[in-house]
């Protein structure tokens, strides 16, 4: 199986589904495949719960979408020092672009891709939504973001959709047609696998009931 070509394909088809989205619904929640605005501040609440937020963070957000996260940090009194946003969609990246100011940069491209390269001295990674695409079966997907997350900072939060839904129907039908959940023994899995790299890794889970039909688990890691 060519898992490079396949996911150089899932990644393609994602952000061609995404900029479709941003076209019909532009800046807001559901531009981006949020339901509302108040669930894509639960997330965001989940993923930061026990991450200490303050006005000197540097932050890579991972998937920014719009930049959501930039107005969420702002609205607790912590807009972020220093702020690089990864994107996939175009469109929803050149409306960040236009939004936010010049302490914040944004890059168009997949993260996951070995040539992909990012600077490596954030205080903290956020990859809000962003693995819950299914790209491939083994879990070197999600393996090679969270580990390229924790080249760029000691403390990396993200989210997964709980296999506790896998009878919601979850899938996603304009990328893959595949489900997206992530069971916990899969994602303990991977991160063994991680632990072997990062001998230190910590990890902290949490669930939380953020959209009405699934369960998220909120993962913190630090090395």
């Amino acid at each position: 199986m060519d898992t490079a070509g396949s996911s150089t394909t899932a990644s393609m088809a994602i952000a061609a589904h995404y900029d479709r989205l941003f076209e019909t619904h532009h800046m807001s929640a559901t531009g981006v495949e949020w339901p509302s605005d108040a669930i894509h501040h639960a997330v965001f609440d989940g993923l930061l719960r026990d991450v200490r937020l303050h006005r000197a963070l540097s932050v890579l957000d991972v998937g920014c979408g719009y930049g959501a996260l930039i107005g969420y940090l702002e609205s607790r009194g912590c807009a972020p020092r220093r702020y690089l946003g990864v994107e996939v969609s175009r469109l929803a990246l050149a409306a960040a672009q236009d939004r936010w100011p010049a302490n914040c940069r944004f890059l168009l491209g997949d993260f996951s891709r070995e040539d992909f390269e990012v600077e490596a001295d954030f205080d903290l990674a956020v990859c809000a939504g962003a693995l819950v695409h299914f790209v491939d079966p083994d879990g070197l997907h999600i393996a090679t973001m969270i580990d390229k997350m924790l080249q760029a900072s000691p403390c990396v939060v993200f989210n997964v959709i709980s296999d506790a839904d896998a009878d919601a129907g979850y899938a996603d039908p304009p990328v893959s047609g595949e489900p997206y959940v992530l069971g916990i023994p899969q994602l303990e899995r991977v991160l063994d696998r991680l632990s072997g790299k990062w001998p230190t890794l910590q990890w902290h889970t949490h669930c939380a009931q953020t959209w009405p039909r699934s369960t998220d688990v909120f993962v913190r890691l630090t090395r």
